[in-house]
């Protein structure tokens, strides 16, 4: 006999989101939008290379209560190690579905989404953050290289 699974609404899912993320980072207030599942990469400019990072999982857009006041949490299933971006000062970014690109204190990084729609949605929201908290920091000057190419990392 099969186990039910729990049917858990938008709300109550939001609610045991928030509640997670507050163990790693009390100041978490609210979840503004999130990703099933995304995969890090990171740009080798001496050699203009992605690199396939050790950091995937879930991804949180999140309002927090105090400075920075907006985030983005990625909680990753392959460490201990949480990938946590501050989205207003030097974060700029662009995206190339299923990707976001973005540089932050001068490092080039991309986010492999695998819902496109929750990739729109991320960018969308992020790009409202910024617009709504005017940084100019000029365009992301986006090297002309190759798209990484996603493959699940072996399980540890």
């Amino acid at each position: 006999m099969a186990t039910p699974q729990p049917n858990l609404d938008k709300k109550s899912t939001n609610e045991l989101n928030l509640s997670v993320l507050q163990r790693f980072d009390p100041d978490v207030e609210d979840v503004l939008v999130t990703a099933g599942h995304v995969a890090l990469y990171a740009l080798n400019t001496e050699c203009m290379q992605w690199a396939r990072k050790n950091v995937e999982g879930s991804m949180f857009v999140v309002k927090r209560r105090s400075q920075p006041r907006f985030q983005f949490i990625v909680l990753n299933q392959r460490s201990t190690e949480n990938l946590v971006q501050d989205i207003l000062g030097e974060f700029q970014c662009e995206v190339s579905k299923p990707y976001l690109f973005y540089r932050n204190n001068g490092e080039v990084s991309g986010i492999w989404f695998f819902n496109e729609t929750e990739c729109d949605e991320v960018v969308a929201l992020i790009q409202r953050i910024q617009g709504m908290f005017k940084t100019d920091t000029g365009p992301l000057v986006k090297p002309k290289l190759e798209m990484p190419h996603h493959a699940p990392l072996a399980a540890a």
